[in-house]
């Protein structure tokens, strides 16, 4: 059985979302200031809008004890607020209980949607906050410091004596409250048990977007017919956030006038500000797959209407369908787009956590935060960013006297640079540590029986077992990271969202770990092409230029081909060839192909294709879960499309395509 009933679900997601964003902007001011551990006003006002806020929230769904540990924060930072000097000598000892709290909220609101969810007692965090108040308190004052046990607010008197069993009430919320349409929908569910009759304005509360505004501008208003006045009245006035709460006559309230003439008035509000509309994720991924069953359907028509001869009716679909989808896609993308800047103070706070376990001082800093894409790739990064960030802390870099000896800053560096180029994202973990050592790797690779002894394969290459399950170089088990553990993690979430990943490393140096990921998942620029009978994709961002056979590709010893490129000489793969279709043999008959130029990751090489078709946008879908790993590693072939004649498209991995091309010729 659910901890909350029925009426506090349908506010459990507005209360989370609300929670985490309150608990986000804590954790980036206890990170702004981790070094000095010195709170400016401002702060100080801030975390007590966050501790007073989350209380009040709390309180609403039943979280008493929550609650409660926040309404004993909010008086700590209520002191401070009026004597900043007060926390002097007791700086660390604050920064740590929030920090403790700060874990503590986000663990809860990370299972409360569980059937199981049962609060967490928080007892162990307002016995450490009691300690801090009472060191912060004078002696002389310590008796009337005490901080009340339960959340009580003073109950006003009302200015009216409540006579009759309806009356009507005007209350407004206190300034900054939010979601003024949501509190006061929250309100009737409580009011409704006291009441025969009860009548709000507005009317539509919980999904009416213009009532938050309305309520925010004049007040809300309800009319109340109970047999317990008095209670209905009380609770009413004691409900949270609630600023005034006052008894009018019922020629003061809009249940006097008509109801056309206040639909007109709340309805006006849309013309004085502009308004936003929060939007399940979920309803964002139906539009998404829509959209790329739209383009599916698209392609179909396109080709249907080509078999007609119709050239006025292809003319007329060139013009008006294709330019509206466009858009259409255009926009829908638009919303999905979110900065990276989301992310940052979760992994800033992984840093920060890991550094201080392991005793380090290390400087985290971001580098193109802004950078937008799609947000289901964002919630995908969080998990592979904290492995990579916890080994680069844990087992990259080095300890403070290990880096003096080595003439190195006391000081570590750790660098998450996001940039956006050639229509995908790169994402780069940079440490300034010890580097890779790849001959351990080596060593062990062999012991695991994954390498043979005499095998010659490059540094690039061995940093790869890196990325297998359980593989290590740590002789001694960490319980925070070790190289190899949660790295295949990583592996995974690039590999399903069709991305890459480079490893760079430098001994005494440091590690650089570099993700490359399409700006979206579902929908992919591609130049499509023909070999033989099966037609192939090839994502946008991996060409550099595609032309005919000329006199500029050669052979050498009538075995390898190659292709003059601006001063390069750059290996030719067949496509037939590498997927043992019947293709042609010598180079006379193989005149006919065309050239694509493929760059990736600092690779280059020419492929050989018999037709270009034309440029569009695919949906790709992945390959069942058996093959992704093994068939797309050793193909190329990472998902398949539907083409709008309804053959099936392949979709290419330029990455293999680049190592299959360079193989053996290095």
């Amino acid at each position: 059985m659910s901890f909350f009933d029925d009426s506090l679900l349908d506010m459990l997601d507005v209360y989370i979302y609300e929670s985490n964003d309150l608990f986000e902007q804590l954790d980036r001011i206890l990170l702004t200031h981790q070094q000095d551990h010195a709170l400016t006003k401002e702060d100080i006002h801030a975390i007590f809008r966050v501790m007073h806020t989350t209380k009040s929230s709390s309180a609403m769904m039943n979280l008493t004890e929550i609650a409660n540990c926040m309404h004993r924060l909010e008086d700590v930072f209520g002191i401070l607020r009026d004597d900043p000097q007060r926390l002097q000598s007791h700086e660390d000892t604050l920064f740590t209980l929030l920090y403790d709290v700060s874990d503590f909220m986000h663990q809860q609101l990370d299972i409360m949607k569980q059937e199981s969810y049962q609060p967490a007692d928080p007892s162990f965090f307002i016995k450490r906050i009691e300690e801090l108040m009472n060191a912060l308190q004078h002696k002389e004052d310590a008796e009337t410091s005490k901080i009340p046990k339960q959340i009580q607010k003073p109950i006003p008197e009302p200015e009216k004596a409540v006579d009759a069993n309806t009356f009507y009430l005007h209350l407004l919320y206190e300034e900054g409250c939010m979601m003024e349409n949501v509190r006061a929908y929250m309100m009737v569910l409580q009011l409704k048990p006291l009441c025969q009759q009860l009548q709000t304005y507005p009317e539509e509360l919980e999904n009416n977007k213009d009532a938050a505004s309305y309520i925010q501008q004049h007040g809300f208003y309800l009319a109340i017919t109970s047999d317990h006045p008095e209670q209905a009245m009380k609770m009413a006035q004691n409900a949270l956030f609630v600023q005034s709460c006052k008894q009018k006559a019922l020629k003061d309230t809009p249940f006097a006038h008509d109801e056309k003439k206040m639909n007109k008035k709340v309805g006006a509000l849309k013309e004085q500000k502009e308004t936003f509309l929060s939007v399940r994720t979920d309803k964002l991924d139906e539009l998404q797959n829509l959209i790329g069953e739209m383009m599916i359907a698209r392609e179909t028509l396109k080709v249907y209407m080509q078999s007609t001869g119709n050239d006025a009716m292809v003319d007329f679909y060139k013009q008006t369908f294709d330019k509206l989808y466009d858009h259409l896609e255009e926009v829908v993308m638009s919303i999905r787009l979110v900065p990276m800047a989301i992310l940052v103070p979760k992994l800033s706070r992984v840093v920060h956590d890991v550094a201080v376990k392991e005793g380090k001082d290390v400087v985290f800093k971001v580098e193109g935060e802004d950078t937008e894409f799609d947000k289901e790739i964002v919630d995908r990064l969080f998990e592979p960013l904290m492995h990579l960030l916890r080994n680069a802390v844990d087992h990259g870099l080095e300890s403070k006297e290990e880096r003096l000896r080595n003439k190195k800053s006391s000081q570590c560096e750790i660098i998450l640079n996001v940039e956006q180029s050639n229509g995908e994202v790169k994402i780069q973990v940079k440490d300034d540590g010890r580097g890779l050592n790849a001959q351990r790797i080596r060593e062990k690779a062999i012991a695991k029986g994954l390498l043979a002894e005499d095998a010659q394969i490059s540094d690039q290459e061995l940093y790869q077992f890196l990325l297998m399950p359980g593989f290590s170089t740590k002789e001694e088990v960490s319980e925070i990271s070790g190289r190899g553990v949660g790295l295949d993690v990583v592996k995974q979430m690039i590999n399903s969202s069709n991305g890459r990943l480079a490893i760079q490393s430098e001994a005494g140096k440091g590690t650089s770990f570099i993700l490359y990921l399409p700006l979206t998942l579902s929908i992919i620029p591609a130049l499509i092409i023909r070999c033989h009978t099966i037609v192939y994709a090839i994502p946008i961002h991996a060409i550099e230029h595609f032309c005919p056979w000329d006199t500029n590709v050669f052979s050498v010893q009538g075995q390898h081909v190659y292709y003059r490129y601006k001063e390069m000489s750059l290996p030719v793969l067949f496509l037939d060839e590498l997927y043992q279709q019947v293709g042609d043999k010598t180079m006379q008959e193989r005149k006919n192909k065309t050239l694509i130029i493929l760059n990736s990751q600092g690779m280059k090489a020419v492929l050989a294709v018999d037709e270009v078709i034309e440029t569009r946008n695919i949906v790709d879908k992945p390959l069942p879960g058996v093959l992704q790993d093994t068939y797309q590693q050793h193909t190329g072939i990472s998902g398949y499309s539907l083409l709008g004649d309804g053959h099936i498209c392949y979709d290419l991995r330029a990455e293999t395509l680049l190592k299959n091309a360079w193989k053996g010729r290095e």
